[in-house]
């Protein structure tokens, strides 16, 4: 019965971020994150469906892909903008952007961490992804394969999978 709303919720998303297509707003951080929401809306509807009832926990799956994938979309927009050295403020801005989410994300962690809210897996999944966001802060790429960054975004979403379902497993 729970599945009729999150599907509805998620066709909003999803013509939301078809009306930002045609207007080509699609690939701002906002539009990015738009479409994260509904996609990541996945994780707690499989939730759902293997319990058979919402918790708690489903939530916070939601929230911890959210985070997780959102911290890829600030780290992609760095690595692209790093290579344009015509648009100088646009890599300052996009810097910025990524420092700040970044330290937003290990807020959370924290915050979640003090709450007792998750535990020592769930914090792991986040490590290769604080990881390449700070290193990239800290040492500006000079050039990028972004057939590479895409394969490596792949491997540390498996990661983030094999360590949230030990982590959610547990809680």
């Amino acid at each position: 019965v729970w599945l009729v709303p999150v599907a509805m919720f998620t066709a909003m998303l999803l013509a939301f971020n078809a009306w930002q297509a045609m207007r080509h707003e699609d690939r701002t951080v906002m539009g990015e994150t738009i479409a994260i929401l509904g996609l990541t809306l996945t994780a707690p509807t499989a939730y759902y469906v293997c319990r058979g009832e919402w918790g708690s926990s489903a939530l916070l799956l939601w929230a911890l892909c959210i985070l997780y994938f959102t911290s890829s979309v600030f780290y992609v927009k760095l690595r692209v903008h790093s290579l344009n050295h015509r648009r100088e403020e646009l890599r300052k801005r996009s810097w910025r952007r990524c420092a700040l989410y970044h330290l937003f994300l290990i807020t959370a962690l924290v915050l979640l961490a003090i709450t007792r809210s998750t535990n020592v897996f769930v914090l792991m999944a986040f490590g290769p992804v604080l990881a390449r966001a700070f290193w990239l802060l800290a040492k500006p790429a000079k050039q990028a394969s972004l057939k590479q960054v895409g394969v490596l975004e792949i491997i540390y979403s498996a990661v983030f999978l094999l360590f949230v379902t030990i982590g959610v497993r547990g809680l």
